[in-house]
């Protein structure tokens, strides 16, 4: 069953989805709409928004049009002789390290050569970069999961087991646990921090770690915050393949790489919280909770980041 969260978000989707379309068809471009299954979800979320919170996603996806167009000439060629191709992307991409929401495509020629794709992230009222799970099942293993290189030491696995037949009875968490902070979630950071020291200083970890919360793919992330009324975008340009220029453009904005972390500097942990500070200035704090009112074998991160490097581009439009 879809959260609230999930249907919110899916609408706002569906506004920065059609408003990509307005404008790209306003300048001449000629644009064809993906209409799959993940569409039409997103599309019946937002209709079933009142007309005032309609308005408000409108105006929020709106309102970092310019700046993304200013920075992506595929927008907005028209002597391209091909059509702007826009997609709604299924969830469980991001577990696949592409965490974008929305996804353009267009080609050269009509041969179909030198095709260009860009993407956003599109958030409603949150800033997370990642919701990922810490399991507790005989089969789970988080680290896995997330370092596909790698796997969860048995000292973890004593301690899953332990949670997992408390937390398999799903009665109300109240009834398991007097206090949540004490007997739950900083037992489960104690183990999760000693499975991430035991990996810091090895690279491929670093790399695989890093990959798996931010993504391997490169995109502009949209999140527009209705109570303060503005949108903020970040650009996440690891690989270089935004702002192409096209055969005839180039991008009005130019941008530039983003560093990606080779070590992890540290990693501090406080109550129900885990941060780990890489090099460049990037640092992920990760929140534990329960998530559900009713016990799961599964505790769930709330991870954002805390710490930028001085060269990822981070912009605010109010609107």
């Amino acid at each position: 069953m879809a959260t609230k969260q999930n249907e919110t978000g899916k609408a706002f989707e569906f506004a920065c989805l059609k408003e990509i379309a307005g404008k790209a068809t306003s300048l001449g471009i000629h644009v064809t709409i993906i209409e799959d299954a993940t569409y039409h979800q997103g599309k019946s979320n937002y209709s079933q928004l009142p007309p005032e919170s309609q308005s408000n996603y409108t105006q929020g996806a709106r309102a970092a049009l310019q700046f993304i167009f200013d920075c992506e000439p595929y927008l907005y060629d028209k002597v391209l002789a091909t059509d702007l191709e826009l997609s709604m992307q299924p969830d469980g991409r991001g577990q696949q390290g592409d965490v974008r929401d929305l996804l353009f495509l267009r080609w050269e020629s009509s041969k179909q050569k030198k095709r260009w794709e860009c993407g956003i992230s599109c958030k409603h009222n949150h800033a997370a970069v990642k919701h990922q799970r810490v399991g507790f099942s005989p089969d789970s293993d988080f680290i896995r999961n997330w370092c596909p290189s790698f796997t969860c030491s048995k000292g973890w696995r004593d301690v899953a087991d332990h949670f997992f037949k408390i937390t398999s009875q799903k009665k109300p968490w109240n009834d398991l646990f007097t206090s949540r902070l004490d007997e739950l979630y900083r037992p489960v950071i104690d183990a999760v921090y000693a499975e991430l020291m035991e990996h810091k200083e090895n690279a491929v970890f670093v790399e695989e770690l890093f990959s798996f919360l931010l993504g391997t793919i490169d995109f502009y992330k949209v999140m527009a915050f209705e109570r303060e009324r503005l949108t903020q975008v970040s650009v996440f340009n690891f690989n270089g393949t935004l702002n192409r220029k096209t055969a005839k453009l180039k991008a009005i904005r130019q941008l530039k790489k983003t560093p990606v972390p080779k070590r992890i500097l540290a990693i501090a942990k406080v109550d129900s919280i885990l941060t780990i500070h890489f090099d460049f200035g990037w640092s992920v704090r990760m929140r534990i909770h329960t998530a559900e009112s009713i016990s799961t074998p599964s505790l769930k991160f709330d991870s954002q980041l805390q710490g930028i490097p001085v060269e990822l581009l981070n912009l605010t439009f109010p609107w």
